[in-house]
């Protein structure tokens, strides 16, 4: 399609004549100066890949949205809290203050095993990379459920 790597600037990074694509694992964002020429090449990739525009707001890149008030921005991901409380089946939970209690877990070694419909790890996953970018308040309580990632209780 004519698109060169710069792998000497950042191995995600690819220039066209006509856009250039920033890439993150299978996240895309898109810039050109000519924003039809830019939608033209992406219609021709369509028919080459499965490709889809989610969103054209920049801000919501990687699904972090960044709001500027003031002199202070502010990370949400709205859109992965969703996904994380869907896929745990806590829709109808109560929030809490306080992410966690201020002592570490212990093992609980003779506990009932976890049997949930949903995949332990892959929430644990979804809350590290929350934590990580725009909610560093849950960093302690998500550590402490990430330790028992690999047999975790009920």
């Amino acid at each position: 399609m004519g698109f060169k790597q710069h792998t000497e600037i950042d191995p995600c990074l690819f220039v066209h004549k006509d856009a250039i694509c920033l890439t993150y694992v299978d996240d895309c964002l898109w810039f050109g100066r000519d924003g039809e020429a830019v939608d033209m090449l992406f219609e021709a990739m369509k028919k080459k890949m499965d490709l889809k525009i989610e969103s054209r707001d920049v801000s919501a890149f990687l699904g972090i949205q960044f709001k500027r008030k003031g002199k202070t921005i502010k990370l949400q991901q709205y859109g992965l809290i969703d996904k994380i409380i869907e896929a745990t089946g806590m829709k109808d939970a109560n929030p809490a203050a306080v992410p966690a209690q201020d002592k570490p877990l212990g093992k609980d070694e003779h506990g009932a095993p976890f049997e949930e419909s949903w995949s332990y790890p892959s929430v644990v996953g979804m809350l590290l990379y929350l934590s990580g970018n725009s909610r560093p308040d849950i960093a302690f309580a998500v550590n402490q459920a990430a330790r028992f990632t690999h047999a975790p209780k009920a």
